[in-house]
């Protein structure tokens, strides 16, 4: 399955997100290269009761703690804010806005 840019622009859509031309393609390229690496699993030989987890590698790391983002900033860049949390639309059916 490729992504194709009418694809890519239906997802961004549906996740309300505004992309370039560019973001568009490296978004297309980044999602072929994972739907192939999916596909090349889906064609490993294995037996019918095997369970993924025992066959597939795992590669585990430490957890990190890294620096973040400070609450005050990510509440800056937010389109929208209400005590001191990020305003978003609704999403399920039957909410109302200003619950």
């Amino acid at each position: 399955m490729e992504m194709t840019p009418e694809k890519i622009r239906h997802i961004a859509e549906l996740a309300r997100l505004q992309l370039s031309g560019e973001e568009e393609a490296s978004l297309a390229r980044d999602i072929d290269e994972i739907l192939a690496y999916v596909e090349s699993i889906s064609e490993l030989d294995l037996p019918p009761d095997a369970s993924r987890a025992e066959i597939l590698p795992r590669e585990w790391r430490e957890d990190q703690v890294e620096p973040s983002i400070a609450r005050d900033e990510m509440l800056d860049n937010a389109a929208e804010t209400r005590d001191g949390q990020v305003v978003v639309p609704p999403v399920l059916p039957g909410q109302e806005e200003d619950a």
